[in-house]
């Protein structure tokens, strides 16, 4: 979890933050947080984003890394988009 998290440090995401930036309303979930929640949860063979939603209610290795966040699993399909 703590490589998935400097790897994802060490990725360039200005895409992801300009479409971020234009969206309105609730504030978005940092988009560092949801790649790692990706990558971390390709480890184990989480690709559903109900467990993915699950395992960050649920694991304290996916919810350190999206930082004790909640994202239901809606916003965790709608950021794989």
């Amino acid at each position: 979890m703590y490589v998935v998290r400097e790897v994802v440090a060490s990725l360039d995401l200005r895409l992801i933050h300009r479409a971020y930036a234009s969206e309105r309303g609730r504030p978005p979930f940092h988009p560092e947080a949801m790649v790692g929640l990706y990558l971390y949860g390709a480890c184990p063979g989480i690709y559903a984003s109900r467990r993915l939603a699950q395992a960050c209610r649920e694991n304290v290795a996916f919810m350190y890394l999206v930082a004790g966040a909640r994202p239901d699993f809606r916003t965790i399909a709608l950021f794989r988009q």
